[in-house]
């Protein structure tokens, strides 16, 4: 990884639950997955966190059975 490179974590969660609800447990999922980045590579300084909550679904909810795909974490690596 380049010296500029950023790596950005983003929590996401479905849309069972309020909407602060959903938002702390992004922001929990980000944060454990950024915790251990910052552990296994020692490089904090160039990890960012966001916590988008149930805003930014990648699959259509017709039902409660099918919210899995929305529970998620993103990582992308810039340079």
């Amino acid at each position: 990884m380049s010296g500029k490179s950023k790596i950005y974590i983003e929590g996401h969660a479905d849309s069972l639950g309020s909407d602060s609800y959903n938002k702390e447990l992004s922001s929990r999922r980000a944060n454990k997955v950024a915790s251990y980045l910052k552990k296994d590579l020692k490089q904090g300084n160039r990890i960012v966190e966001y916590a988008y909550g149930e805003s930014e679904p990648i699959c259509p909810v017709a039902d409660n059975e099918e919210t899995g795909c929305n529970r998620r974490v993103v990582i992308t690596v810039k340079s």
